[in-house]
């Protein structure tokens, strides 16, 4: 679904789990890319994870994917992956909370996975553009438009 966009893109990955999203759009040519995840639990998992493959330009930030003061530092991002648990309105708080700080690129997208039947409402600004269903999930694809920030 998004086609090219990684290739040369800086990626943030927030609700990181494993890394699979970030490290997937590094293999497929981002730039570089922040995986942000905050439960203990996980992060042990995600650090070997983002060794053992060893691409360059990946950083693990063990943050609350709700404080974007904390993993903003490289903003503005091009493409923002976020995979929040369900059923929680982690997702939309986590895209208002990028959008509230500009942190992602004029012309940038954002994919949301989260559970099929319910599309994320769109920051201020922002166009949902697509969203494709797979069993009981579904990706959203949302963008920001060119000369916004």
């Amino acid at each position: 679904m998004l086609a090219d966009r990684p290739e040369g893109a800086g990626v943030l990955d927030l609700f990181a789990g494993c890394g699979a999203l970030g490290l997937e759009a590094l293999s497929r040519g981002a730039a570089a890319c922040v995986l942000v995840e905050s439960s203990p639990d996980v992060l042990p998992t995600l650090r070997e994870n983002v060794a053992a493959l060893g691409l360059p330009g990946a950083s693990v930030v063990a943050v609350d994917a709700l404080e974007p003061h904390c993993y903003g530092a490289w903003a503005p991002y091009d493409l923002l992956l976020l995979d929040p648990p369900y059923r929680k309105g982690l997702g939309e708080l986590a895209l208002n909370a990028v959008a509230a700080g500009g942190l992602l690129a004029s012309g940038g997208m954002a994919a949301m996975v989260h559970e099929a039947g319910g599309a994320p409402r769109a920051p201020a600004g922002w166009s949902v553009t697509r969203t494709r269903r797979h069993g009981d999930s579904a990706i959203t694809l949302l963008e920001v438009p060119e000369g916004d920030e």
